[in-house]
């Protein structure tokens, strides 16, 4: 449980309604601040700044090493970052409303929390390797792996695009295809962009090599991409004006998805169940493309996850009956 510090300059929206941003001071939470700030203004939401400060200083003894008022030190830093990061989101956005969330306790938890009834959390992409990763954890992936809310991952050197928009969705199956396009569709209408939907198939080695085929290989894009089409049907009925492109490829998801995501405003992508619990584990494509995409990129928490995610924690809490 993380303990609450107080929050600052509360905005008129009702709390936890708008966008919540998580930053460390870093260069890439900057970057995930400004994106933040933009997409609140763009949506007319309001925009609550989130820092985490460790919570392992009440172990601390009270030598002169560790002196008695670390915590306040500590917890002064702690609003600095937050000062900093709220001075830049009003740069960006001056006419957001915005709000300044200090929290102790673990980060991953906490951040999720804080944003259980946001519209979206936003942080900056981490470049964490993998053997930190196993002894540290990576903020990023831990919060996209648990929060039920969209979660966007910015990138250290993103800027805010110029040209015309494009929105790229990757589409694996028909599970979950309906809460992941209605998404992408949206996201593409709000930005008046273009939407790509790349779907990547591919056989395992031992079959792909023997049986794809030129002539095959051709055949079985044209059946994917007429199925894709099927799948498509209803939001293009309700997004007339957004102009989709369909692209099958026989190719790897991560190659054929970093072939299209150069220079679009965002791609989205829908977190399904892996491992046990289902939200432990966030998936390789997704993990691969959050380490290598030159874009945002928003991952969607699957609706099924999520309930049995929540039965779990009901189960937990032994609320539930036999």
């Amino acid at each position: 449980m993380s303990e609450k510090l107080g929050d600052e300059k509360p905005g008129t929206e009702k709390p936890g309604n708008g966008i919540v941003v998580g930053t460390n001071g870093s260069a890439g939470s900057a970057r995930a601040v400004q994106y933040a700030a933009l997409e609140a203004a763009r949506l007319g939401v309001g925009l609550d700044i989130v820092h985490v400060l460790p919570d392992f200083t009440a172990l601390a003894p009270t030598t002169d090493i560790f002196p008695t008022d670390l915590d306040s030190d500590i917890e002064a830093i702690g609003r600095a970052v937050l000062q900093q990061a709220a001075g830049a989101a009003a740069g960006h956005a001056g006419a957001v409303r915005c709000r300044q969330l200090l929290r102790v306790g673990r980060t991953v938890p906490t951040l999720v929390e804080v944003a259980r009834e946001a519209r979206m959390i936003v942080l900056g992409h981490e470049t964490v390797t993998p053997l930190r990763r196993i002894y540290t954890g990576a903020v990023t992936m831990g919060v996209m792996a648990r929060a039920d809310r969209p979660v966007v991952s910015v990138p250290a050197d993103w800027s805010p695009p110029t040209g015309p928009g494009r929105v790229v969705v990757g589409l694996k199956s028909s599970r979950h295809s309906a809460e992941l396009l209605a998404a992408a569709f949206r996201e593409a209408s709000a930005r008046g962009a273009g939407l790509v939907v790349v779907h990547a198939w591919s056989l395992p080695n031992m079959y792909d090599d023997r049986i794809v085929t030129r002539t095959r290989e051709a055949a079985w894009s044209a059946a994917a991409a007429g199925d894709v089409e099927e799948l498509l049907a209803g939001e293009r009925a309700q997004f007339p004006h957004v102009d989709v492109e369909v692209r099958s490829v026989h190719d790897q998801a991560v190659h054929a998805l970093l072939e299209e995501v150069e220079s679009p405003d965002l791609l989205v992508l829908v977190r399904r169940a892996h491992g046990f619990p289902p939200a432990a584990n966030l998936g390789s494509t997704a993990r691969a493309l959050l380490q290598r995409s030159p874009c945002p990129v928003m991952v969607l928490p699957a609706q099924d996850v999520i309930a049995e995610v929540q039965d779990l924690e009901l189960e937990a809490a032994g609320a539930r009956e036999e």
